[in-house]
């Protein structure tokens, strides 16, 4: 005789319903959030450097074209103004911006959502009315907080874009790093009507690397992307040294009124044998 026995749907519902339970409890208990807050010039800026050394993402930032009184203020120092009567050093007027970062348990700070949490800081930063409000785009795994609206010189809030939305076109050929970038950032430059120019980069990387790159009315960024993560070292075998990661922070100066473009070596902080934390490039 069969020993088996089937239970009634009844039984099966309400066992299906505690196992449901369990398994929600369970998942329940192994996520959890770390929040964290920044105050700032350039809170949106600041916070992606933070989070990309945190959590290993890669998040690249893009201001907007600062142009109202009331986003900015003076950054001199007092000894100087007063030296230099009338003379003004514009900054961002910034603020603060605040997030919750949520993970698994043992998944080495892996972030359960990363676009998720850009978007709660996007959302913080215009929440504390901080200037401008901004949008998160994704490519290719790397993210980009990018402007999306912001005062213009009357107060009233207008459209805005990133200098790196423009379509520009570039002829093909293999360049060093440091041409490659230097020659995408004239054509951005020429397209709108304001030179877009090199500040900090990672000078030896880009002397040492080489890559091939072309574009025929593409988008600035999508450029730059495919570029500097087209470069390979000079003379050197790829698999005994892997390639860095580079991202890009890019800020408008009021004073100028025009941009610079930053960029950098990825890094994520590690536990060192020695005790304490270092970076290590992601």
């Amino acid at each position: 005789m069969n020993a088996s026995r089937v239970l009634p749907n009844r039984l099966v519902g309400i066992r299906s319903g505690l196992l449901c339970l369990c398994a929600v409890s369970a998942l329940a208990q192994a996520i959890f959030s770390e929040p964290g807050s920044i105050t700032a010039t350039r809170p949106l800026a600041e916070a992606a450097t933070t989070l990309q050394r945190k959590y290993g993402i890669r998040i690249n930032y893009e201001d907007p074209v600062y142009a109202f009184d009331g986003d900015l203020i003076d950054g001199a120092d007092p000894k100087y103004r007063i030296a230099h009567p009338g003379v003004r050093a514009l900054i961002p007027r910034g603020g603060s911006v605040s997030w919750a970062a949520t993970f698994q348990k043992g998944s080495a700070n892996r972030l359960s959502n990363p676009l998720g949490l850009l978007l709660e800081l996007t959302s913080s930063h215009a929440t504390n009315g901080n200037p401008g409000t901004f949008l998160v785009r994704e490519q290719q795994g790397i993210y980009f907080i990018v402007p999306a609206q912001v005062r213009g010189a009357d107060g009233k809030l207008i459209a805005q874009s990133s200098p790196l939305d423009l379509l520009i076109t570039l002829q093909e050929k293999e360049r060093s790093g440091l041409d490659t970038v230097r020659d995408i950032l004239q054509a951005v430059s020429k397209g709108a009507g304001m030179n877009v120019g090199m500040g900090t980069l990672p000078m030896n990387l880009l002397f040492q690397t080489t890559g091939t790159i072309g574009a025929l009315n593409e988008p600035a960024r999508s450029v730059l992307i495919r570029a500097l993560e087209g470069l390979h070292w000079n003379g050197q075998n790829p698999s005994t040294v892997p390639m860095r990661k580079i991202d890009w922070q890019m800020f408008y100066d009021a004073n100028s009124r025009d941009y610079t473009f930053n960029a950098h070596i990825v890094t994520v902080e590690t536990q060192s044998p020695a005790g304490g934390v270092i970076l290590r490039p992601l």
